[in-house]
Order: structure tokens, then C-alpha cells, then sequence
């Protein structure tokens, strides 16, 4: 049995169990976000709530596994699945296919990435067999890792360094030197909530002290 944890922006809400190893009998325990406790494992029958969370179909990496371990394990450069899915060997000339920051062992790490598609899957091999796959979004990145080799994923960059609080402060309107509106989100550090502007203006404290100020209305770009 082969165990499988899924990660959504360094958060684990999901785990998954391959009993055969095969992707075809899953079990699942899911966050229930509100009590941060595991929901009882289950059949993995239903992917909605997994499709909404980072969306892409969990299930479907699960039936896939097997070509991705054929294709992976044979060293090719480029594949196609039978679902059209393509895939890409990184280029080593580029610095790209074996990142040193996760390599604590002698086994070999490639990366199969894909492009021009919009919900894109980037698998991670080690020694012909695929580790995890990264999926990366607007905002956010999903990880699902075998149990175990989170250390050799981007996860080991958030669990090495501290976390540090931050605030949304809302979405704001800004005027470009065109005269075009974009929308952007601001978020603040830690806590800190300012209705109105300070004078003098308030410093969070901290390494890296930051000058905090409201603002009403549109915010122009300089």
C-alpha cells in the first residue's frame, strides 16, 4: 500500500491511500476545515471536493500512474499519455532538471513538466518513479507527495522557514499611466488594521519594520 498526502499552500487536507498500488482502489481522509480534524477514511470514489480545491481531477493522476512510471522509468525525454497529457524532461543544460535544494541522498531526481495548459501537473521522479506531483495556480500551490519524501518537495522550503502572519486588507483599484483600472489584492503583515491615516504614520515592528497607511478610493500607480 502506497500512501499519498495532499497539500494545498503548505496545509495538508488530504490523504490518500493506493491499497494495490495500481490507482484503482483509493481510500481517502479529507480536512474538515472547520474542526481540523481528518473525516474518517472512506472509499475515493467522489473527486469534487479535491477538483474545487486545486483544480485538477486527483483520481486521474492516480489512473495515469502507471504510463507516467513506464514512460518516466524509461528515461524518455518527451511523452504522451493515452489522455493526450505532455510531458517534458527538464534540460539539464538549463540547471533545470535536478534541483540541488532537495537532493539529501544519492538517488536521481528528474522533473516531467508540462506547458501551454492551464491546469498544469509537474511530476517529480526519483529513480524512474514518480515522488509527487507539483500544481501551481494564480495563488496557491497543491502537492500531492508520497508519505515520506515531502523533505524532497517545495513543501521543505515552507517547514524550513517561520511563518510569518499577514492581513487582506481588500481589493483595491489602480489607475495605470494609460488610464486603465486593475484590480489588485493587498494583504499587510501580521494583525495590524488601520481605518484611518496615521499621523505620524504607524511602523510595524519587526526585521523588516514596514510603514503601514489606509487608503480610500482608487490607488494610483507611480
Amino acid at each position: 500500500m502506497n500512501q499519498w498526502n495532499l497539500y494545498f499552500s503548505g496545509i495538508l487536507y488530504g490523504i490518500i491511500r493506493d491499497h494495490k498500488e495500481d490507482g484503482k482502489e483509493l481510500n481517502r481522509q479529507t480536512l474538515d476545515v472547520f474542526t481540523n480534524t481528518f473525516i474518517r477514511e472512506e472509499p475515493f470514489h467522489n473527486d469534487d471536493f479535491y477538483e474545487v480545491l486545486c483544480r485538477r481531477k486527483i483520481r486521474r493522476f492516480f489512473e495515469s500512474l502507471p504510463e507516467y512510471e513506464a514512460h518516466a522509468g524509461a528515461g524518455e525525454e518527451r511523452f504522451i499519455t493515452s489522455k493526450g497529457q505532455v510531458f517534458i524532461l527538464r534540460l539539464i543544460g538549463d540547471g533545470l532538471q535536478v534541483n540541488e535544494a532537495y537532493m539529501h541522498d544519492s538517488c536521481i531526481h528528474d522533473s516531467y513538466i508540462q506547458r501551454e495548459v492551464k491546469f498544469l501537473l509537474d511530476l517529480h521522479v526519483s529513480d524512474g518513479q514518480p515522488y509527487d506531483v507539483q500544481m501551481s495556480g494564480r495563488d496557491y500551490t497543491g502537492v500531492l507527495v508520497l508519505d515520506g519524501m515531502e523533505e524532497h518537495t517545495i513543501l521543505k522550503e515552507w517547514s524550513d522557514r517561520p511563518f510569518c502572519a499577514v492581513r487582506f486588507s481588500g481589493s483595491h483599484m489602480l489607475r495605470t499611466a494609460d488610464g486603465e483600472m486593475l484590480v489588485s489584492d493587498v494583504y499587510l503583515p501580521g494583525m495590524i488594521v488601520f481605518e484611518h491615516v496615521l499621523h505620524p504614520p504607524a511602523v510595524d515592528s519587526g526585521p523588516f519594520p514596514t510603514q503601514v497607511l489606509a487608503v480610500n478610493g482608487p490607488l494610483p500607480l507611480r
